[in-house]
């Protein structure tokens, strides 16, 4: 009797130290019967983490259908665009709801864009007997380019071309007086368009052919998703 005790207690103890052994692969070739159709595996998160990573990096590949026949198909990650500048609203509608035929869903973006117009040679203001004397000795020096305006500024002229305005300056300079050179600009709004799509990139679009017709001075940069 003791021997037969002693048997089954060595039995269960190669037991006890073998199993933890079998792993999930021994299981797998073991040939177990598929799970039921209503029941998914079991995924441990660092496992859909990679997953993941392995989508958002192009390398994973994930099938159509599990029940059917088609090939596996790379996963196209959605790519986003910001179309423009549209200077005037009508040429912005016009444009959105081309795309919005196209099936996109565009999004507004305004902008504000300040161009810079011109460059202002002037004497600051001053007090009227200080211009008026100024204004005699320019005369005496054959410098008859000027303007006084309020507040007794002396304007020098107005160049498109910074050169000639820095020229003018150093030009009234030699004749013995200090003057500032000042750009001049506009503000401006301008429109964008903001489209996602997730098929082909847009510049092989028909969408996007038909856009720069229209409007040639547009572009389509690629950004964010947000």
């Amino acid at each position: 009797m003791r021997y037969l005790t002693g048997f089954l207690l060595l039995v269960n103890l190669v037991f006890f130290f073998a199993y933890p052994a079998i792993d999930s692969q021994t299981v797998h070739n073991a040939g177990l019967p598929p799970l039921p159709g209503n029941i998914s595996p079991l995924v441990l998160l660092d496992e859909r983490r990679q997953l993941v990573k392995e989508i958002a990096d192009g390398q994973a590949m994930v099938m159509i259908d599990a029940k059917s026949e088609l090939p596996a198909a790379k996963i196209r990650m959605p790519a986003c665009f910001t179309i423009g500048p549209f200077a005037d609203l009508d040429e912005m509608k016009s444009a959105r709801d081309m795309l919005r035929k196209q099936d996109y869903r565009p999004r507004v973006r305004t902008e504000q864009l300040v161009d810079l117009t011109d460059y202002w040679v002037y004497i600051p203001s001053m007090p009227a007997s200080r211009a008026r004397a100024i204004v005699a000795d320019l005369d005496r020096q054959g410098m008859k380019d000027y303007y006084v305006s309020k507040n007794h500024v002396i304007s020098l002229g107005v160049f498109s071309d910074q050169d000639k305005a820095v020229s003018r300056q150093q030009l009234i300079t030699t004749m013995g007086y200090d003057t500032k050179l000042y750009q001049r600009s506009i503000t401006r709004q301008v429109y964008w368009l903001n489209i996602e799509t997730s098929g082909h990139p847009l510049p092989d679009t028909t969408a996007w052919r038909q856009l720069q017709v229209q409007n040639p001075d547009i572009t389509a940069q690629k950004v964010n998703c947000e």
